[in-house]
């Protein structure tokens, strides 16, 4: 599997690549939301990256956090001069939830006929699963949007039975190694490992299960963080690995915030063969990964 991590910068691809050469991250970039960071990436860090892919910015549209409006013609636009930097790139899909169908695949349509293959982004599956299924020639590669808006039950029907249908399918905004090792997708992304950093906490698998430990003895309303790193029964299993994995102590990261983000993603890194391992164990297969 391939778990795209979508606000890594080229800060962290370059550490990663100071302390383990030897491995590749697979990256989302968002059209407008990442602005110049995406390009410092395909300048100074693409030779750090497994997979490079683009997301048309829609989240942010919906969730009105981008500071300039943005069209399928201005994506387009972006396109025409940028297309070949990036692995593979989305469709438009501008209303998310059951509505948003007939949008994005007018949009789809738009940029086929401009010369463009994106990957078409599902959102009412009732409709769309079917729909694709049926073109599943032309459309080996599809995304479900909007997934925290859906119920996880239905995500997972409808992964299904793209899978059977030979498609394989991306799922935006998923990271939770339960979630991912329940259904049969070939790709996914989240922001998790970065808004862990945000948050003062630091992540790793311990006990079969995702472990977050608190960087910070206190939280922001000056409460003591019951699972503050240097209290916690795990605190010398996360000091082993990290010293495992980067010869690093547990001083050396959590008074760095971009260490923290490094480790971070590389817990990703690692939960991409986890989930593979589960995937396979079930059945799931993929012509490639």
């Amino acid at each position: 599997m391939r778990i795209f991590q979508s606000s890594i910068t080229a800060k962290s691809l370059t550490l990663l690549d100071n302390y383990i050469p030897d491995i590749k991250i697979n990256v989302l970039r968002s059209y407008q939301a990442d602005g110049p960071g995406t390009f410092k990436i395909i300048n100074s860090a693409k030779h750090c990256v497994k997979t490079l892919i683009l997301d048309s910015g829609t989240w942010g549209l919906n969730k009105q956090t981008l500071k300039s409006k943005i069209t399928v013609q201005s994506y387009a636009s972006f396109l025409e001069y940028n297309h070949n930097y990036f692995d593979a790139y989305f469709g438009f899909d501008p209303i998310h939830g059951d509505e948003g169908t007939e949008d994005s695949i007018i949009n789809q349509l738009y940029l086929e006929r401009l010369g463009f293959k994106p990957i078409p982004v599902l959102q009412n599956l009732n409709i769309e699963t079917d729909y694709y299924c049926e073109k599943k020639d032309k459309y080996p590669f599809v995304a479900i949007g909007s997934t925290h808006q859906k119920d996880f039950k239905d995500v997972k029907k409808s992964v299904f039975k793209l899978y059977e249908n030979g498609i394989k399918v991306h799922l935006f905004g998923i990271g939770s190694y339960k979630d991912l090792i329940e259904a049969p997708a070939w790709s996914s992304d989240c922001s998790s490992f970065a808004q862990w950093t945000k948050n003062g906490r630091q992540i790793f698998y311990k006990n079969d299960k995702e472990t977050s430990l608190a960087v910070r003895q206190y939280d922001k309303n000056g409460n003591l963080n019951k699972d503050y790193i240097r209290a916690s029964k795990y605190c010398d299993d996360y000091e082993d690995w990290i010293y495992e994995n980067f010869k690093l102590s547990l001083e050396d990261v959590i008074y760095n915030h971009d260490m923290c983000t490094m480790i971070n993603s590389y817990y990703f890194y690692e939960l991409e063969k986890r989930v593979q391992e589960v995937h396979l164990k079930k059945g799931f297969v993929f012509d490639f990964y």
